[in-house]
């Protein structure tokens, strides 16, 4: 059922968006879904005759998809991410979120723009990743005329380990995700080398999905009263 749902293929649009009358797959639903604030679910929006709806269309979401960038912070630190990505980041409120993607289509910015906007409302919320160090104190040296010399070695560790990530039926290396190609090499390098951990990794969005699975659609978002429902409530109300 996990793979059938998962499936972006035009044979699984087996969904439907209430709001736009089309026939959807489920992973184009979920993408058209609202985060619950508190919860952290999604939440399909539903929108009244005649309220604009909001929903970023699949010819800017593949734009956004393809334009790339290596300098974002956080857990995107040292890898390549794109536009997309950083769009549905826990960086980026749902209202920011919406007032870029209306200005990108309706021509007030450039992808350009776009995305040196967001890369500037992600740096405040990032810090740099520091190595750490270890300071040796070697005993005083002994001089010639009875005085002494104290020497400091300050020395720079690194540590190699397996690195393993916890999935929903058993932990997986980062090994594997690399020949799964959910990471690509240059972030399974930086991994390894420390540069960013394992929760940073965990975290973004394509590697989330591995181990955790696809979110499901676990309510409604009625957006003239700013009501949140239950898929049963939903229903019940509809009758």
């Amino acid at each position: 059922m996990n793979q059938i749902l998962s499936d972006p293929d035009d044979d699984t649009k087996g969904f439907f968006d209430p709001n736009t009358q089309e026939n959807l797959t489920y992973l184009q639903l979920v993408e058209r879904c609202v985060t619950d604030p508190i919860t952290g679910l999604s939440l399909l929006v539903i929108a009244k005759k005649g309220e604009v709806y909001f929903f970023v269309d699949e010819a800017t979401k593949l734009i956004l998809k393809a334009t790339t960038t290596t300098k974002a912070g956080g857990k995107y630190q040292s890898t390549t991410v794109s536009l997309w990505d950083l769009l549905y980041s826990k960086y980026i409120t749902e209202e920011k979120r919406r007032e870029l993607v209306q200005q990108y289509k309706s021509g007030s910015i450039t992808i350009e723009r776009f995305l040196k906007i967001i890369l500037t409302i992600i740096e405040p919320q990032t810090t740099t990743t520091s190595s750490s160090s270890i300071v040796m104190c070697q005993p005083p040296e002994r001089q010639v005329d009875g005085s002494t010399k104290s020497t400091i070695t300050t020395t720079v560790t690194k540590t190699s380990e397996v690195q393993s990530f916890h999935g929903i039926r058993k932990d997986v290396t980062a090994s594997e995700l690399l020949e799964s190609q959910i990471i690509n090499e240059d972030l399974y390098n930086n991994l390894t080398a420390g540069n960013v951990t394992v929760t940073e990794v965990s975290e973004m969005d394509s590697v989330r999905k591995y181990l955790e699975g696809t979110n499901s659609i676990a309510g409604v978002y009625l957006q003239s009263t700013k009501e949140t429902l239950s898929i049963y409530e939903a229903k019940a109300k509809a009758c």
